[in-house]
C-alpha cells in the first residue's frame, strides 16, 4: 500500500492537500487533470486558515476503481456539527481538526492521474535532515498516467 499527497490552493484560496492510497500496489499519483476537488463550503463548512493545509480529500484506488474515502478539516466552531454526504464529523487529536470518514464512496471523478512506480533510491538522501526528498516524476523509475472515467479506471500506462 502506498500514500502520496500533493498541495493546490482552491477558488476560494483555501490550501487542499489530496491524498491518494494504492492499496494494490505501489503507484504514487502527482498531479490530476482536470483536479479532484470536493469543495467543503458549498456544503456549508466554514474552514479556518491553518499553516501548512487548510483541508485534506482522501481518495484511495481499489479493485480497478477510485473511492473517496474522507475529508479532514480544520472548521470553524459555528460548523463542526454540520453533516456531509450522511458521514458525521469525528474529532482528531486535539480536538481541533475534525474527519468525516465517507468509507468507500465510488467518486464520479473523470479524467487522467499522472503516476509514477519504483522509486529511484539514488534520490535518497543520506541525512534526511541535510535535505528533503523531492516528490516529482524524476526521481521514480517508471512514470505514466491513468485514465478514469466515473470513477472506474479505464486504463494505465506505466512506461
Amino acid at each position: 500500500m502506498t500514500r502520496s499527497a500533493h498541495t493546490y490552493t482552491d477558488a476560494r484560496g483555501h490550501i487542499c492537500e489530496i491524498e491518494i492510497i494504492d492499496e494494490q500496489g505501489d503507484l504514487v499519483v502527482f498531479d490530476s487533470t482536470p483536479r479532484l476537488s470536493f469543495d467543503p463550503v458549498a456544503h456549508g463548512i466554514r474552514i479556518r486558515r491553518s499553516r501548512f493545509y487548510d483541508y485534506s480529500l482522501v481518495y484511495k484506488i481499489k479493485d480497478g476503481n477510485l473511492y473517496f474515502c474522507a475529508l479532514k478539516t480544520h472548521p470553524s466552531v459555528f460548523s463542526r456539527k454540520k453533516t456531509i454526504l450522511d458521514a458525521l464529523p469525528k474529532q482528531l487529536g486535539d480536538g481541533r481538526w475534525v474527519i468525516y470518514d465517507f468509507g468507500d464512496m465510488l467518486c464520479d471523478y473523470s479524467g487522467k492521474l499522472t503516476i509514477g512506480k519504483d522509486f529511484d533510491m539514488q534520490y535518497m538522501p543520506c541525512d534526511d535532515k541535510a535535505r528533503s526528498v523531492p516528490f516529482c516524476p524524476e526521481v521514480y523509475k517508471k512514470n505514466g498516467y491513468m485514465i478514469i472515467e466515473n470513477g472506474r479506471i479505464t486504463e494505465t500506462f506505466i512506461e
